[in-house]
């Protein structure tokens, strides 16, 4: 239920409670409105009420972002803009990242999200066991949870199978997907829930990804008079490095040349193209009768 909150003479601040978030602390939101001088008690009185209502329809309706976190806001961009504007492979790929993303700084309102927080997951990216192709095995936490649940009601809430739940609530580690379906159901703390044990690292070009991911939502953001400006306009991830470009010596192309000459015409065809104009194998077997200009021949 919302209710205001006299500030100054005529300024008033309206709050609406929003439940609780994954730590159990109380969330609310709130806006400030103020009124003409010239109201008379009873008309304040109405028009603070009628405000109240309405506020609490714009949040309880999804109409008013100002205090989203940011994994409110994301599942909003997604139906809103992302699945409408976006390729479907391009979804696809953003969707899992936003896997990794969400659990680190989904729980940050958009107005306090600020470039140390992305900073510091770009960091935390860059360490061993940051990927989610690994194993995640179930902390004391977990199964301290888990003890007095019915393994009927586990898989009926969660979706996951009864042999994988059984696993689970003995303590078994489990992938990603899995682990991330069951603290989503009972909206439990995925890092105290779970403790992965993947050694590999994140390429830099992988951490990139996530941060045009996140550029991205906090750009629609800001398009959308949520927040003033973009966070991750001023939190870099680090720079890719580049690696060396490989190629084969004049020899070696001799050699190769050589060997060639007892294959069939179609292949040697193949190699020259490639050698001469530098064609990657996709462009090589795309080419058609077409594609050459017997004239000119080019």
């Amino acid at each position: 239920m919302a209710y205001y909150e006299q500030k100054s003479k005529n300024s008033y601040k309206i709050v609406v409670s929003m439940g609780y978030d994954s730590n159990g602390k109380h969330r609310r939101v709130s806006k400030t409105v103020k009124l003409p001088e010239n109201m008379s008690a009873s008309k304040r009185q109405k028009e603070l009420n009628t405000l109240c209502v309405l506020f609490q329809q714009e949040v309880e309706n999804g109409l008013y972002l100002d205090g989203s976190t940011f994994a409110e806001f994301a599942e909003k961009w997604l139906a809103d803009y992302a699945e409408k504007n976006l390729a479907p492979t391009t979804l696809v790929s953003y969707k899992i990242i936003l896997n990794r993303i969400l659990p680190v700084i989904g729980h940050i309102t958009l107005s306090k999200l600020q470039p140390h927080h992305l900073i510091q997951f770009y960091n935390s990216l860059d360490e061993e066991g940051a990927r989610l192709d690994g194993r995640f095995t179930p902390t004391k936490h977990l199964t301290k949870y888990l003890e007095p649940l019915k393994l009927s009601h586990i898989i009926k809430t969660t979706g996951i199978s009864s042999k994988t739940c059984r696993r689970l609530k003995i303590g078994m580690a489990t992938n990603y997907s899995t682990a991330q379906k069951l603290c989503n159901t009972y909206k439990l703390d995925f890092n105290r829930m779970f403790k992965g044990n993947s050694e590999k690292k994140l390429t830099r070009k992988t951490i990139r990804n996530h941060h045009i991911v996140i550029h991205s939502i906090l750009s629609t953001a800001v398009d959308w008079n949520i927040i003033i400006n973009n966070p991750a306009e001023r939190a870099k991830p680090q720079k890719i490095n580049k690696s060396k470009a490989k190629y084969y010596n004049d020899k070696q192309v001799a050699n190769m040349l050589n060997a060639l000459r007892s294959e069939p015409l179609m292949y040697m065809t193949m190699i020259y193209l490639a050698i001469d104009i530098g064609l990657r194998e996709g462009e090589l077997t795309g080419l058609k009768w077409e594609d050459i200009n017997f004239d000119l021949r080019s």
